[in-house]
């Protein structure tokens, strides 16, 4: 029984040791702990704490670092811990700002029979907006056309970090687009920076560009705007002004170019291809009188500004007529050798070519050369190519066929230079081939020529042969004899003895005394025709005088009928009357009374005057003549001896027709010739005869 007792006794004392204890640790406990929130800066915030039955005090702790008791806190003027109720220990944060962004818990101290008790921790999270939004270079932003170019848009000091994005008219861009985050020194918040990389081109000049930027902080987005400004080279187009692709030489033509640019300010330049045309600064160009030189050729308008430059081109078509494009190359060659004759001829459009031997009018080959196969004795002749352009002139040139011989000099063999001047002594030697050497010789012994000496040499070569000339400085009488100059090719040679002689001077007293007498003889002839004016002009007046008075007394008697009359007992009369008026010398104006045949002769002749038709007529460039003549043969690098003309009598090609227009002009004092026909055109005229006497061809007046 004593035991039951004493172990009842301690159970109860065991009982009530485990109520006490159990009523202090359910006395202080924590009702509702902090939880993790998410603040936007200016946003109020209570963060709950309730402990049952407390026995220690209450504290809030940051981050690890004590706040206090409260209900106020020193230094933290934001923080109040606040609560209705016996237990509630909440603390209240008054516009949030982003140092409140830490870890808070609630902490109960410990007592005698309460332990210290600790709330789970809290994470506060402030949200910043960023400070602002640009782009780097706003609102205009300069890029090239053509070159990588980039918009960076930044969003700073955010927390969270900004999301950022791009736009052109409405609508994302996605293509090129990247980040950048920074985190700030204070480790919460963050910059951002948007890249968009691109190649630019001329459509985008002016184009908006949109960087738009969101974040958790910020209830609207935030965004800004960049023009671009796309700078590029000028860009050129070119008008000419003429719709016809081919202009005709001497005319002129303009060019007119536009150009797109940023920045506008463009400087021209113009250029014939690379040769720069100078003071040309505008985007106009005229080319007046354009020639032959300019065909194929390439006009170039260049613009160019700060960026870069273009050029435009246009190449020239220029029509023009034949020319010869070298002078005539006159071939030597042996019987039984091959020759080729050339006719190289410039023209646009290209010229048809047509050979013929001179005095025939048959054509020998067509194109710019003519090839003989074998020569023969009667090839060595000239031979004529005429080259022949629609709508231009023809021309002609003669080239020769030379036969191979010996050298022949035609010098004269006797020369001479005045004393104590600078002389010259030449020998010509003509042939083909021309001589391998000409030698000098005198008193036997050949001349050596020497820079420093006063006898020099020079050669030259003309088209009928070789032409060497001693120059003699400072002639004296030691230079006075006979010379011997020789020549030799690989057919003979040929030698001249030339006598060097003294050229006499005229003194000067003779000179001068010419020149007296000249004077003198001037003065009396002056002086005798003035003599001779006052004596007839005396008689003028007493004859005029004379007739005045005669003609007061008989004026009332005068018909005013006046017959004039021509003499025909001149022998020259017939002669005259056979002619057109057109066609009859007039030698001065005492011969007015002629007499012409009536207007409508029938006279077919096809001059003006007395001027030989084969060798005194000229082409004119506006029209061509049906019959070939001497004067156009090599009208261009000279023209055909005259003594030639018998070989051109005119003459129609059978083939061809006729070889020139229908009409033509001549000069000869730049008299006209009219329509003619074979049958008028005469080698020569008759000459005209002399003039009438007065004696035979008077005019009379009857009163």
């Amino acid at each position: 029984m004593q035991r039951t007792d004493v172990a009842c006794a301690a159970i109860c004392r065991i009982l009530v040791t485990f109520l006490t204890i159990s009523r202090v640790v359910v006395g202080q406990r924590f009702r509702e702990e902090p939880q993790n929130s998410v603040l936007q800066v200016g946003q109020d915030h209570v963060l709950r704490c309730s402990v049952d039955d407390p026995s220690g005090e209450v504290q809030w702790v940051r981050d690890g670092f004590g706040l206090g008791t409260g209900p106020e806190f020193d230094g933290y003027p934001r923080y109040r811990i606040t609560g209705q109720e016996v237990g509630e220990y909440d603390l209240s944060i008054s516009d949030a700002q982003l140092e409140d962004d830490a870890m808070f818990e609630c902490q109960v101290g410990a007592t005698e029979h309460s332990p210290g008790m600790k709330s789970k921790r809290a994470k506060v999270s402030v949200n910043v907006p960023p400070d602002a939004v640009s782009i780097d270079g706003a609102p205009r932003v300069y890029v090239t056309s053509g070159q990588n170019a980039s918009l960076v848009c930044r969003a700073s000091n955010g927390k969270p970090a900004p999301n950022v994005t791009w736009e052109r008219a409405g609508r994302r861009v996605i293509d090129g687009v990247s980040h950048k985050t920074i985190v700030k020194a204070d480790g919460k918040r963050t910059d951002v920076v948007g890249r968009l990389s691109f190649l630019p081109t001329k459509t985008d000049q002016g184009s908006q560009w949109v960087c738009r930027v969101t974040s958790p902080a910020m209830d609207d987005e935030m965004t800004t705007a960049v023009t671009l400004e796309v700078q590029y080279k000028a860009e050129i187009s070119m008008s000419v002004s003429r719709k016809e692709q081919t202009i005709k030489e001497y005319e002129s033509i303009a060019f007119e170019c536009k150009a797109t640019a940023n920045p506008s300010n463009i400087t021209w330049r113009w250029f014939i291809e690379n040769e720069l045309i100078p003071d040309r600064n505008s985007g106009h160009l005229d080319l007046r009188s354009v020639t032959r030189d300019f065909h194929r050729r390439r006009v170039i308008c260049e613009a160019t500004n700060s960026v870069g430059g273009s050029r435009e081109e246009f190449i020239l078509s220029v029509e023009y007529g034949p020319r010869f494009l070298s002078g005539a190359e006159n071939p030597s060659a042996d019987p039984g050798d091959p020759v080729e004759l050339s006719c190289g001829v410039d023209s646009n459009p290209a010229a048809a070519v047509v050979w013929h031997r001179v005095g025939s009018s048959a054509p020998l080959g067509r194109g710019p050369a003519l090839l003989i196969q074998s020569v023969t004795e009667e090839d060595f002749a000239a031979f004529v190519c005429t080259a022949s352009v629609p709508g231009y002139r023809d021309i002609s040139r003669q080239i020769n066929i030379k036969k191979k011989g010996p050298p022949k000099i035609t010098s004269d063999w006797a020369q001479s230079a005045e004393y104590g001047e600078n002389g010259a002594m030449e020998c010509f030697v003509e042939g083909t081939p021309k001589p391998d050497r000409i030698v000098w010789k005198r008193n036997g012994e050949e001349i050596h020529f020497d820079e420093r000496g006063r006898y020099r040499i020079r050669n030259e070569d003309d088209e009928k042969g070789r032409r060497s000339v001693i120059e003699i400085e400072t002639v004296s009488d030691k230079d006075f004899g006979e010379f011997v100059c020789s020549a030799q090719n690989s057919y003979g040679q040929d030698q001249l003895t030339i006598k060097y002689t003294r050229k006499e001077s005229i003194p000067l007293a003779y000179i001068v005394g010419g020149a007296a007498g000249g004077v003198v003889f001037i003065v009396v002839v002056c002086a005798i025709v003035f003599v001779v004016w006052r004596q007839r002009r005396s008689k003028d007046s007493e004859s005029s005088s004379s007739r005045s008075s005669e003609d007061s007394v008989k004026k009332a008697n005068i018909s005013p009928n006046i017959k004039v009359e021509y003499s025909t007992e001149s022998t020259v009369d017939g002669w005259r009357d056979s002619l057109p008026e057109d066609q009859f010398p007039k030698y001065s104006a005492e011969y007015d009374e002629l007499r012409y045949p009536p207007k409508d002769s029938t006279y077919s002749g096809h001059v003006s005057g007395f001027l030989d038709p084969v060798n005194e007529y000229e082409i004119h460039p506006r029209t061509r003549s049906p019959y070939f003549h001497p004067s156009h043969v090599d009208n261009v690098y000279g023209t055909y001896p005259r003594g030639m003309a018998g070989a051109y009598a005119p003459r129609m090609d059978p083939t061809y027709g006729p070889l020139y227009g229908s009409e033509t002009y001549a000069t000869y004092g730049r008299p006209m010739r009219r329509e003619f026909s074979p049958a008028s055109f005469a080698p020569v005229l008759p000459q005209p005869p002399p003039p009438a006497s007065p004696a035979d061809s008077r005019l009379s007046t009857n009163v």
